[in-house]
């Protein structure tokens, strides 16, 4: 007996977080997008890689129309690049492009992509 009411438990627990999800998240469609900031090591147009994180911030904003949106705030103009990261860990920003190693003074390991 004892196990069926916490079976019992268990189902109705799954039944009301199932219905959370489906229904407790309409409102967040209808919500403001989440807008986040982005700085890269290097300005645009200077670098293959400033071309990439700048194209990758294009595509998350074309395909996260209305739900997200990212804006970039610069490059070592903003903040000097090897600031970068632990400027990102203390949530200057929210989005940053660089080189993986400039991590080394942040991430133990951040040397580990040089290899």
């Amino acid at each position: 007996m004892h196990i069926l009411k916490r079976n019992n438990a268990i189902a109705a627990t799954g039944l009301m977080a199932l219905g959370l999800t489906l229904f407790g998240g309409m409102d967040s469609r209808a919500a403001d997008p989440i807008k986040l900031s982005m700085v890269g090591s290097w300005p645009p147009k200077l670098s293959s890689a400033a071309d990439i994180g700048i194209k990758w911030m294009d595509t998350v904003n074309a395909l996260g129309a209305g739900k997200v949106h990212i804006t970039f705030k610069g490059s070592r103009d903003v903040i000097p690049t090897f600031d970068q990261p632990e400027a990102l860990v203390r949530g200057l920003f929210d989005v940053w492009y660089g080189a993986g190693n400039y991590w080394a003074g942040v991430v133990p390991g951040g040397h580990l992509t040089e290899m």
